[in-house]
């Protein structure tokens, strides 16, 4: 489920299978998931309505912001007529009154660096107790009860020089990376390169002695690599 986006970087918010979280040897021998093998990865009607009223509840426990949860389950534990519908709706539905008409009128909510690591806490200290709490028709397909939330951020950007002959730029792009990115958090990484190299057809040679490029170079190796190259 898709949370928001930054500077480069999206946040999603994914409900792995709690073996995965658990065991991370499970995790890495699982295959990447995909539309062809697994079917359609995205929450179904009824468990995106679940993890919005979870997620409500955890930013309710935020006290910097202005939002109250009337009824941490909603009102109408009839999965089978539940649709994903508009934010709108929802909101209306399990809000305080007095909160809607705010959430209403803005399509986003921006979030501090602190509201999000209070945000990630709450997630991971009150999941448990939210679905043991959690009414016994949201229970039946055994979704909730194998599942926990895990915080996905996908970070990306383009048009980033690689292999500089510049030491300095090494030296930048190397400090860079480290400040925004994390090694023992990266599951995968994905590249594409791209070159600005370009050609020519050569249409003829001229032949040049070797006694000349020992004149201006001072000897003659056989291959352009430094590291597998002899005289």
């Amino acid at each position: 489920m898709s949370l928001g986006r930054g500077p480069s970087c999206e946040s999603w918010l994914a409900f792995c299978p709690r073996e995965n979280l658990e065991d991370l040897d499970v995790a890495n021998a699982a295959p990447l998931l995909s539309e062809k093998q697994h079917g359609d990865t995205r929450l179904s009607a009824p468990h995106f309505r679940m993890a919005i009223m979870f997620l409500a509840y955890a930013l309710s426990k935020n006290t910097s912001l202005p939002i109250y949860v009337m009824h941490p389950y909603g009102t109408d534990d009839d999965l089978s007529a539940w649709k994903s519908g508009t934010c709108q709706h929802i909101v209306s539905q399990f809000f305080c009154a007095s909160i809607f008409p705010l959430i209403d009128s803005q399509v986003t909510w921006d979030l501090r660096l602190t509201d999000l690591v209070n945000l990630h806490q709450t997630i991971i200290e009150e999941w448990d107790d939210w679905v043991d709490a959690a009414p016994r028709s949201w229970k039946q397909d055994g979704w909730l009860l194998t599942r926990a939330p895990a915080a996905v951020a996908c970070r990306y950007g383009q048009n980033q020089p690689i292999a500089s002959s510049d030491p300095q730029a090494h030296t930048l792009e190397a400090r860079n990376w480290h400040a925004e990115r994390a090694y023992p958090y990266i599951r995968y990484i994905s590249v594409a390169i791209a070159t600005d190299i370009t050609c020519i057809r050569v249409k003829r040679w001229i032949e040049v002695p070797n006694d000349e490029i020992i004149q201006v170079h001072g000897v003659v190796y056989d291959s352009p690599d430094p590291a597998i190259r002899e005289r």
